[in-house]
């Protein structure tokens, strides 16, 4: 019985610690202010690509010569921005208000683009 019960709080420990683990925000991480502009953009080429259809795989070379094209003009890599949206989409109480704000951004374009 007593090796039952050091087995489950040992399993109990380590899920403990790797719960805390992945709370961690990793080293580098953009913040949300950083996030906002770039997923604004992301999206916005996304869907252009979506309506400008191609076979799949130059499609998939254009949104990656994209993706990197966009992480520059932000000053960031590719690596700092897919670790940053992995970070976030673990955690969706902060990402939430990060599409939130692209949202705001996207209504503040397309007012600015009524106005012209």
């Amino acid at each position: 019985m007593r090796i039952v019960f050091v087995f489950f709080l040992a399993v109990t420990l380590m899920a403990c610690n790797a719960k805390q683990q992945k709370s961690k925000k990793p080293l580098g991480t953009l913040t949300p202010e950083q996030m906002v502009p770039l997923l604004a953009d992301l999206h916005l080429v996304d869907s252009y690509d979506k309506q400008h259809p191609i076979n799949i795989d130059s499609a998939r070379a254009r949104l990656e010569n994209y993706k990197a094209t966009i992480c520059a003009a932000h000053k960031t890599t590719i690596a700092i921005f897919d670790s940053s949206f992995s970070y976030y989409c673990s955690h969706p109480e902060l990402l939430d208000p990060i599409y939130d704000e692209v949202l705001n951004t996207y209504s503040r374009m397309q007012a600015e683009e009524a106005r012209r």
